[in-house]
């Protein structure tokens, strides 16, 4: 059968079945805004149905150690529109050294789609980031890690020059940043997991959220310059 008169005969929903079966294997994993499916560029056929077929294109991996989202803004503003409605599972690093590189563009249109968020991976993005959390609907949540990491940690780990100039912006205490969720409102959310490394205040409390009802709880409260245990003192723990 001649390979043009195939792709008259097979419905349109069909070979999206197919493309999402013939993925690369590591098509998750790579950076959004830069990722070029091969069978996209097959015929103008194949490539409306592999743009207009959402679930090729609901993971948002976005590391600023390999990729650039202020150099990037469109690419990435244009994959995420091809995921039309679908659910996303979010994976966001920004580390101090490539802080620079983040676009608050691009965040802004992801917090957008913060009702389609299933799973969101969140590590290292400022407090000015983190407020634009404040108040969304993050109604299909499931699971949420966080994971911040102070001054002190880059500097202990040689991540950073002496020269370099840390905003204040960019520091947290543990409960700042849980803090940030209390009126979010994330009625599905199951698993919560909190990494916090730095040095610890000898006293503090992490408050969860009241409305969270969850099923798996994790915290790692490394404090790697000291290399002691900090204390962790949960006061709610709803649903727990």
């Amino acid at each position: 059968m001649h390979h043009a008169s195939a792709r008259n005969m097979l419905p349109p929903e069909l070979w999206s079945e197919i493309f999402d079966l013939a993925l690369p294997d590591n098509w998750e994993d790579r950076q959004l805004g830069s990722r070029h499916l091969d069978i996209a560029q097959v015929c103008r056929t194949w490539r409306a149905i592999a743009y207009g077929t959402p679930c090729l294109w609901t993971t948002v991996h976005i590391d600023c150690y390999f990729t650039s989202p202020i150099k990037r803004a469109e690419a990435m503003r244009a994959e995420l529109q091809r995921s039309g409605e679908a659910p996303l599972r979010l994976f966001i690093k920004v580390n101090a050294q490539k802080s620079s590189e983040w676009s608050k563009d691009v965040w802004s249109y992801i917090c957008a789609q913060s009702h389609r968020w299933v799973h969101a991976s969140l590590q290292g993005l400022s407090r000015e980031a983190f407020d634009e959390i404040r108040g969304l609907k993050l109604v299909l949540l499931r699971s949420l890690q966080l994971k911040v990491r102070t001054e002190a940690f880059y500097r202990y780990a040689d991540m950073l020059p002496p020269t370099f100039v840390f905003d204040s912006d960019e520091c947290y205490t543990p409960d700042m940043a849980l803090e940030i969720f209390d009126d979010v409102d994330a009625p599905k959310l199951a698993a919560f997991r909190f990494s916090y490394i730095g040095r610890v205040p000898a006293s503090f409390s992490l408050v969860l959220p009241s409305s969270w009802k969850l099923n798996s709880l994790e915290f790692d409260l490394s404090e790697h310059i000291a290399h002691s245990s900090p204390p962790l003192s949960p006061r709610r723990t709803s649903g727990l």
